[in-house]
């Protein structure tokens, strides 16, 4: 993650599983230890002072940010998501899609979105996020499991 107030990125590792019923938990191993689970309704976040629930009705935003990380691990959102200008190209070994956003409640959120898949399979391989206030962030995805 590259924040504008910074002067160097934050990189940080961790885990990430889907299931198709809409759960995803993205546990965070370093530099710290945490871990964020979104279900149907709320965020749980746990880290070393507790844990902390949002609830998805009362902030719009986080709703929003669950139903884009949703869409982009189960490829239901990717064809026409709410919000975005979709580019599509492909190479010999990847497929990637360009998002712009296009409302304004996107814009508060993203100046442009990226995701990477293989080719073959489909997978996705990375996201990029470039943020309103130019930070950004690039996951990578690696080690991945399907099951």
């Amino acid at each position: 993650r590259t924040v504008t107030i910074l002067n160097a990125p934050m990189v940080s590792t961790g885990e990430m599983q889907y299931r198709h019923d809409g759960r995803l938990l993205w546990k965070y191993t370093s530099p710290e230890s945490y871990q964020i689970a979104f279900t149907s309704n709320e965020v749980k976040i746990h880290n070393a002072t507790g844990d902390s629930v949002i609830s998805l009705e009362d902030n719009p935003l986080m709703a929003r940010l669950k139903d884009m990380l949703l869409g982009i691990m189960s490829g239901s959102g990717i064809s026409a998501p709410e919000g975005f200008d979709v580019n599509v190209s492909r190479s010999e070994n990847y497929v990637t899609i360009d998002m712009l956003p296009s409302s304004r409640t996107t814009r508060k959120l993203f100046k442009s979105m990226s995701m990477t898949f293989s080719a073959g399979d489909l997978v996705i391989e990375k996201v990029f996020m470039e943020e309103a206030d130019g930070s950004s962030t690039s996951i990578t995805f690696y080690d991945r499991i399907i099951k």
